[in-house]
């Protein structure tokens, strides 16, 4: 169902209400009960809001209780476990200190071949 913000034409109060499309002139003001308001945005759907992920075992944040890795219940816990390690996201790193990371860790695996 769609969401519409109103003005009322008396008291100039803006209010939004999620109303079929059939309905959105069926509305009075919520502060003065005008009828009817002017409709200020004629169309506007709620933001998606994105589910928390699944829960999962993370094996590159180390050992946990389980031994097989640390058990990751959504995306706060993830940050939070992360944060306790000192660890972060690679999104989040200047894109330096990755480059950085990256060519340090090319040259360990490099030096340990035979």
């Amino acid at each position: 169902m769609p969401a519409y913000e109103y003005v009322c034409g008396e008291c100039d109060t803006m209010f939004d209400e999620i109303r079929p499309v059939e309905g959105r002139n069926d509305v009075t003001c919520p502060h003065c009960g005008a009828k009817p308001p002017v409709v200020y945005q004629v169309f506007t759907t709620p933001r998606n809001i994105m589910p928390d992920m699944p829960e999962y075992f993370d094996r590159g944040m180390g050992v946990g209780k389980h031994g097989i890795g640390v058990h990751i219940r959504g995306r706060a816990h993830r940050r939070e476990e992360m944060r306790k390690r000192g660890l972060q996201e690679a999104g989040d790193m200047p894109i330096e200190k990755q480059a950085k990371e990256l060519l340090d860790d090319h040259r360990e695996r490099s030096r340990k071949r035979p």
